[in-house]
């Protein structure tokens, strides 16, 4: 565990991130400590804070193919339209067909993402 904060530290302070720009990986408790993070209305703010590379948490949730992480980020309010420097959205960072196509689906209003099946 200290290893991780020591990583994470070591991220944020050379890579501009945040704790919502490391999604965690598929352990339930993880999963569930994002979701205490995201409903933290102080935190809603840094839903969408971008890194050096104008990511936003939910570029970085879809780009390791977290799914658990789209949606919760989406139920948040993150913003699904934000681009990164390269002019991509979230949607277009992730080889997952599923999060790609439910992240479109709720940037143009079709699906809310407590509705969207990854």
């Amino acid at each position: 565990m200290r290893e991780r904060s020591m990583a994470t530290q070591h991220n944020a302070q050379y890579c501009n991130l945040t704790t919502f720009h490391s999604p965690p990986s598929p352990p339930r408790s993880q999963v569930d400590c994002l979701r205490a993070l995201v409903s933290d209305g102080r935190l809603r703010s840094s839903l969408d804070i971008l890194n050096d590379k104008k990511q936003s948490p939910l570029h970085f949730a879809a780009f390791k193919e977290h799914p658990e992480c789209v949606r919760v980020l989406l139920e948040g309010g993150s913003d699904p339209r934000v681009r990164d420097r390269k002019g991509r959205r979230p949607e277009e960072d992730t080889k997952r067909e599923g999060i790609r196509e439910g992240i479109r689906m709720f940037r143009r209003g079709e699906k809310k993402a407590s509705e969207i099946l990854f």
